[in-house]
């Protein structure tokens, strides 16, 4: 299913940073972004929301595939038909999103919080 409108785009005059705590992959095509600030207070749920800025990739987009790692244990993998979902830590947590297309695939990692 391709990412949905509202998620294949940030708002004009607006960066990914400016909707919360953002990381940008590399390459540009999508923006992860976290509504709650570092660090994220254990059992406080959060919502992320994956924003695929390029056109290709969000027209090819099947699923969204989401790591939670917490305290460097082993990642707990949930996909979305969306790029959005809520996540409640436990212990630490590091948060990673994968997106995965007919033909392409990308990435991107939001940093450790506590």
């Amino acid at each position: 299913m391709p990412a949905r409108k509202t998620e294949s785009r940030i708002p004009a005059n607006f960066q990914a940073a400016d909707l919360g705590e953002a990381v940008v992959a590399p390459d540009g095509r999508c923006a992860l972004v976290s509504f709650i600030t570092s660090p994220l207070a254990v059992n406080r749920e959060n919502t992320y929301i994956v924003f695929v800025t390029d056109a290709a990739v969000s027209t090819e987009a099947e699923s969204f595939e989401w790591m939670f790692t917490e305290n460097a244990g082993a990642p707990s993998t949930q996909t979305t038909q969306f790029g959005e979902i809520a996540y409640q830590p436990q212990f630490e947590v590091l948060t990673g999103m994968i997106l995965t297309g007919r033909h392409s695939s990308a990435s991107v990692q939001k940093g450790r919080s506590t």
